[in-house]
């Protein structure tokens, strides 16, 4: 998730809004400043208020309405004056005034445009961050996937997995805690089995009823859930009154609750949708995992106290004193003969 905890995207500063709209306003500033310089210089520039117009709609872009209305008010006031007849400020010939509506006019469609350019820049530069922002919270989910996914997961015994799935875990969700309470059989009380930061409460034994506190109503209900601020709602365990935030997930395979995958964060969090659909994802592959762990450390029990049975049968027989063995019925044909039946009779 970039961070999947900012609070959003990354907004210009007021320091560097101000200095674009003041530079915006100088801009057009300098232009009437040039503009004026010519005309006192006595240099003729009939497109000088088009220019003006063109600036203003260039700043207005740039600086927004409140500039594009400032630096009209400047323009306009140029073009009325300068439309004047000398020495009659704002008196104009017939065929002056045609063209100071004309050129007014022109001034309000080009900061209007200006303005509405910059509103449309600015929505898409937000758009570009939330976009940017959904990608970034999208290739943090396939990360933290991949973590808990990883194949080479698969040949660690339970608890090795459990540890690693959950360091793994409070990594790419950026907990300060994550833990796994394991359901009892009768299904009415949790008790953590593992946990990357809450070591003391699976040393303690501690045991939650199903129903009580985030997890308990968690394995309950079997749906994600998230408290924020854990100081408005009653804890009961003693660990997590260190922490702020709290999320917790159902461990379901085939609809059934293996337990509850919990994370905790110390400092502020809002936990939004989105963290709650990964951690029911990460929880619904830790779920896949645990069950895959425990049938094989089953097997491997299994394949164990066969092996252990095979050597205890192998002593017994090869420990007795008598003559011990096996034939085929069909074939008439020894299969097996102990070794003490060389001792006892003297050849094998």
């Amino acid at each position: 998730m970039a961070d999947p905890h900012s609070d959003g995207p990354m907004m210009a500063s007021p320091v560097t809004r101000l200095s674009v709209r003041a530079a915006a306003l100088g801009l057009v500033v300098i232009s009437i400043t040039i503009a004026a310089w010519l005309r006192v210089r006595g240099i003729d520039a009939p497109s000088a208020s088009a220019a003006l117009i063109a600036v203003l709609a260039l700043a207005s872009a740039l600086g927004g309405l409140r500039v594009g209305v400032m630096g009209g008010v400047l323009v306009a006031a140029w073009i009325l004056l300068t439309r004047s007849v000398p020495g009659s400020p704002f008196y104009y010939l017939p065929d002056e005034r045609l063209t100071v509506f004309i050129e007014l006019g022109a001034l309000i469609v080009a900061m209007l445009a200006g303005a509405v350019t910059h509103r449309r820049a600015a929505w898409l530069r937000r758009e570009w961050w939330d976009a940017n922002d959904r990608a970034d919270s999208a290739t943090s989910r396939i990360r933290a996937l991949r973590a808990v996914t990883d194949p080479g997961l698969a040949t660690l015994s339970f608890d090795d997995l459990l540890k690693e799935l959950l360091s793994r875990i409070r990594k790419h969700l950026a907990a300060d805690q994550a833990t796994v309470l394991e359901i009892s059989h009768d299904g009415t009380m949790l008790k953590p089995c593992a946990s990357d930061g809450l070591e003391e409460e699976v040393a303690k034994r501690v045991q939650l009823p199903v129903g009580e506190g985030l997890s308990g109503r968690v394995a309950l209900t079997r749906e994600a859930e998230a408290i924020d601020d854990l100081a408005e709602s009653p804890v009961t365990r003693q660990a997590l009154r260190t922490f702020t935030g709290l999320a917790a997930a159902p461990l379901l395979v085939e609809g059934r609750v293996l337990g509850v995958l919990e994370i905790g964060t110390r400092g502020a969090r809002h936990f939004t949708e989105d963290d709650i659909r990964l951690l029911q994802l990460v929880a619904d592959r830790v779920a896949t995992a645990i069950a895959q762990a425990r049938l094989l450390d089953a097997e491997r029990g299994a394949r164990g106290a066969a092996v252990d049975a095979q050597h205890r049968y192998q002593d017994l027989v090869e420990g007795i004193d008598a003559i011990v063995w096996e034939a085929d019925a069909s074939t008439r044909v020894f299969t097996f003969v102990n070794r003490r039946a060389e001792a006892l009779l003297g050849w094998p």
